[in-house]
């Protein structure tokens, strides 16, 4: 566990890195675009990470489940890499188009068409790369491709913000080139263990069955995320769907502590194989200490969201207080979610939970669906609250059923260190 959570920590104060820069970024953002600008900015980078996760077929994962068992080598992960980006970029990059190219505000089709691929590409090359660095349990490397990328972005909107020179085209175009900018980099601190590259398409078929279902599921998370925003700009526009995105932004800060403790857990279970029931119940604990920090920390955030949207976004998002404050109320749900589905899927679990997570992603747009035209985008914020403590009660019902895990584990976290 001493482990588990000095690598989390390693994850969480590279997360952390990335949540300031961000956040001045934010700050830049929001003053220097329109709600609708920043609603539409919004729309298109939650769509440049849903492609990371369902367009890479879930890759990233089973290069890392693969390597961490021994059955294929960096190398041969490399190779593949570079042979199957610009195959699954294409069809995901030539989807958004057709959503979104004729409606960028700013942007001809031509363009828009251009900013979308290249966005698409970032996403997608950085989530193969960095199945390299779970695999072989390289924390520090992961954490930094994560970084990388984000500081790129920052330091950008800084210098156009001295220069007076932030625009909706601008930071669109820098948020799309900068994963493809650090990506050499990364390749080359992924490779620099190995002899050679090795070419072996076929390789990538075998691991699909196991990726795919991973895709889905992780693409099902994060949809039910956004897809509250997505509803909102259906129904109430760009507008109203730029002050979601601004509390959404703000509520995912806290979580990033979930995040990396997810993501530790998964690499851990693949690469440990320690015995299933083992590593449930030291989930269960680590998901009960995370939902009371989060219940502390989700009272804290909604009387604290006024004075800290006052200051973060400024007065044009004043409909967003309200939104982080019942937005709030999700997060020790969506905390213990977090890292419960990384280390069942890390133990070759990835389809565990697939019709939980459906379930709740669909009750969660129905909610937001028949709530937003009544009362708006606080009817979104409702249908994720909706779904997510739904999938938090059936994860901890299907873990009881299938591990015998009990109740208790995932409501009381005080046996964590043992």
């Amino acid at each position: 566990m001493k482990k588990i959570l000095g690598q989390a920590l390693t994850v969480l104060s590279g997360r952390t890195l990335i949540r300031a820069v961000q956040f001045l970024s934010l700050i830049i953002l929001v003053r220097s675009l329109s709600p609708s600008e920043f609603g539409w900015f919004g729309i298109l980078t939650s769509a440049f990470a849903l492609v990371g996760a369902l367009g890479s077929l879930g890759l990233r994962q089973s290069f890392a489940y693969e390597i961490a068992r021994g059955k294929i080598s960096v190398g041969e992960v490399l190779g593949l890499t570079l042979c199957v980006l610009p195959i699954l970029a294409l069809p995901s990059a030539a989807i958004i188009s057709l959503l979104y190219a004729n409606r960028l505000p700013g942007f001809s089709v031509v363009l828009g068409i251009g900013v979308i691929a290249v966005g698409v590409l970032s996403a997608l090359s950085l989530n193969l790369l960095q199945g390299v660095f779970l695999g072989t349990g390289r924390i520090r490397s992961f954490t930094f491709s994560e970084a990388a990328p984000h500081l790129l972005v920052s330091v950008s909107v800084l210098l156009l913000f001295i220069f007076s020179a932030v625009t909706f085209e601008a930071t669109l175009w820098i948020q799309s080139v900068a994963g493809v900018v650090a990506f050499p980099v990364l390749f080359l601190l992924a490779f620099s263990r190995q002899s050679r590259l090795r070419f072996q398409v076929g390789r990538s078929l075998k691991m699909l069955r196991y990726g795919i279902v991973f895709a889905f599921n992780l693409f099902a998370i994060m949809l039910s995320y956004r897809i509250s925003m997505f509803v909102i700009e259906y129904f109430d526009g760009s507008d109203a769907a730029g002050q979601y995105f601004a509390a959404i932004r703000v509520s995912e800060i806290f979580l990033e502590i979930a995040s990396a403790l997810g993501m530790v857990l998964f690499s851990n279970s693949a690469r440990n194989g320690l015995n299933q029931k083992t590593t449930i119940v030291e989930t269960a604990h680590v998901a009960a200490t995370l939902f009371w920090l989060f219940v502390l920390a989700s009272i804290s955030l909604a009387l604290f969201a006024p004075f800290l949207l006052r200051v973060v976004v400024g007065s044009q998002y004043s409909e967003a207080v309200l939104l982080l404050q019942v937005l709030a109320i999700s997060m020790p749900a969506t905390a213990a979610c977090k890292v419960i589905y990384p280390s069942l899927a890390g133990m070759g679990r990835a389809s565990f939970g697939s019709a939980l997570v459906v379930a709740g992603l669909i009750v969660n747009c129905i909610v937001a669906v028949v709530l937003v035209p009544i009362v708006g985008p606080v009817g979104g914020c409702v249908g994720l609250i909706v779904g997510q403590y739904l999938l938090l009660a059936m994860y901890i019902a299907k873990c009881r059923k299938v591990y015998k895990t009990s109740v208790r584990d995932f409501l009381w976290p005080f046996s964590i260190v043992k």
